[in-house]
Order: structure tokens, then C-alpha cells, then sequence
């Protein structure tokens, strides 16, 4: 599992760097799988807590055999 936190948005509705991640190791036989998080949008804090709290959540969902999510927002209400 590869957890991608971005502090941008870019065209959809992920982070580049998670999305760029994502294109670059499809079609990888050994790719991890390749969740995003976006966080410290418009300057928002973001504490050491909140990403710890977001990695505890991707392992677990992950742990129990889910592949496929949507982006996690942190701190950030839409």
C-alpha cells in the first residue's frame, strides 16, 4: 500500500502526485496499491495526528481487502 498525501488539487479528483504515481506503476505486476489524501488545502493545518490517523485508516480498509477507494480529505469539508 502507498499512500500519497498532496497539498494540490489537479483536473478529477485526486492529487498529481498520487495520480502521476498511479499512471506510472499501471500495468506493474508487483505495483502496491496506490491511495491518495489531500490535505493543507488553502492553508489549512495539518497535524502530525491527522496523518497518522489517515495512514491507521488506509491500512486497515486495506488490511480487510478493499483495493479500491476514493480520495481522503483531511480537514476539509466539501
Amino acid at each position: 500500500l502507498a499512500l500519497v498525501f498532496d497539498k494540490a488539487l489537479s483536473y478529477g479528483y485526486e492529487g498529481p502526485i498520487c495520480a502521476d504515481l498511479r499512471g506510472a506503476l499501471l500495468g506493474e505486476e508487483s505495483a502496491p496499491t496506490v491511495w491518495g489524501a489531500v490535505c493543507g488545502l488553502g492553508g489549512r493545518g495539518i497535524s502530525p495526528a491527522d496523518i497518522s490517523a489517515a495512514m491507521l485508516r488506509a491500512v486497515t480498509e486495506h488490511e480487510s481487502g478493499l483495493r479500491v477507494r476514493a480520495t481522503d480529505w483531511i480537514n476539509l469539508e466539501l
